[in-house]
């Protein structure tokens, strides 16, 4: 009587254990060598790979409650941030634009 709840709560922490295993990894990396910005994700397994040329991107911070950084370029727009405290991302757009301006 006891074994088939046994198997089905067994089953249910696999399956949860699989869904965190698989965000475990997440990263967003941001290089800025010369006069390009180069933003790499990896979110649930998907790796994206975005350049931008610094003479040309703009950022910007959004309004609303998650307040992420955006770079845009043209017809290209990503949103940067997402692993940064929300009370530290007015100073990361600050460091990340200073540090662009330098490098360009």
């Amino acid at each position: 009587m006891i074994l088939p709840f046994t198997i089905i709560e067994l089953t249910a922490l696999g399956i949860a254990l699989l869904i965190y295993a698989r965000h475990a990894l997440d990263y967003e990396s941001i290089a800025i060598d010369g006069s390009s910005v180069t933003v790499e994700k990896n979110i649930g397994g998907k790796l994206e790979r975005h350049e931008f040329n610094t003479k040309w991107l703009q950022l910007k911070q959004e309004e609303d409650g998650k307040r992420l950084i955006r770079i845009e370029q043209s017809d290209q727009e990503l949103p940067i941030g997402i692993f940064v405290p929300v009370d530290a991302r007015a100073q990361f757009f600050k460091d990340l634009r200073q540090q662009i301006r330098c490098e360009s």
